[in-house]
């Protein structure tokens, strides 16, 4: 009687272990499947140039990293306008200090880059808001993760990083980033 429960036992523990090295495979393969599908999404809204870039690090002139508040700190790119709001440590050449990147403009230069060999684009664009214009230069991984630059003639190059958000055109709202 004992034997029968142990060969019993032994049985179940066998086929659990096998159903949950089951499901974990179709997690895994779950789980790449959602990675490609937001390389997709994000490759798409590069390309049609809707999307987000939520800023989360500044770095000051002297190299040191300073951490922002995505929410606060953005670039909208949708078409052909451009919404800036960033913080902003530096120098000014006007006639007072900014602590703060601000406007909205027209893109009246826009040039991408697809550099499929590293993974990454390579967009610069020049952006127009009134007589003043910015230069903006952006690096965008596979995963997201970016690079931006900014240039104007009244102020120091600023530098900071962030991650890209995909707008959906269906509801011109940042598509969510489960990662």
């Amino acid at each position: 009687m004992k034997n029968i429960l142990f060969l019993l036992a032994i049985t179940v523990m066998i086929s659990s272990c096998t159903a949950t090295k089951d499901t974990t495979a179709s997690t895994t393969t779950t789980r790449s499947e959602k990675k490609i599908a937001a390389q997709t999404a994000l490759k798409q809204a590069v390309e049609s140039r809707r999307y987000i870039v939520k800023v989360n690090k500044l770095y000051t002139p002297h190299g040191f990293p300073a951490d922002l508040v995505p929410k606060f700190n953005f670039i909208i790119v949708d078409g052909e306008i451009a919404s800036v709001s960033l913080a902003y440590m530096g120098g000014s050449y006007g006639g007072r200090g900014i602590t703060g990147i601000n406007f909205n403009g027209h893109t009246v230069k826009y040039e991408m880059v697809n550099d499929q060999a590293k993974g990454k684009y390579n967009i610069s664009m020049k952006v127009a808001k009134g007589a003043d214009t910015f230069d903006i230069y952006i690096t965008i991984q596979q995963s997201g993760y970016c690079t931006v630059s900014i240039n104007n003639i009244l102020i120091q190059s600023a530098s900071y990083r962030g991650q890209v958000v995909p707008v959906t055109a269906a509801s011109n709202k940042p598509a969510e980033n489960k990662e």
